[in-house]
């Protein structure tokens, strides 16, 4: 297997502190490792809000940007 151990290592904290940061107080958090022949499957899963489907449709999108918690509109300069 080839891979960069640092980038792998960024992506892990990224994806745990972002559990960290939004599963609410008392929630849980669980991680979990599948291998199968050819292939590993980092599991992450958390008691967190999670993102609305139609977001999550645009979340690749170049540039685009939700609305803030203020109210302030979503925009997209893509």
């Amino acid at each position: 297997v080839k891979w960069d151990g640092p980038r792998i290592e960024q992506l892990f904290t990224a994806l745990i502190d972002n559990s960290l940061h939004y599963t609410p107080r008392g929630g849980e958090i669980s991680l979990g490792l599948e291998g199968s022949r050819n292939a590993w499957r980092l599991i992450i899963d958390d008691s967190a809000p999670g993102v609305d489907v139609d977001l999550a449709q645009r979340l690749f999108e170049p540039f685009y940007r939700t609305a803030h918690a203020t109210g302030e509109t979503g925009t997209s300069s893509g």
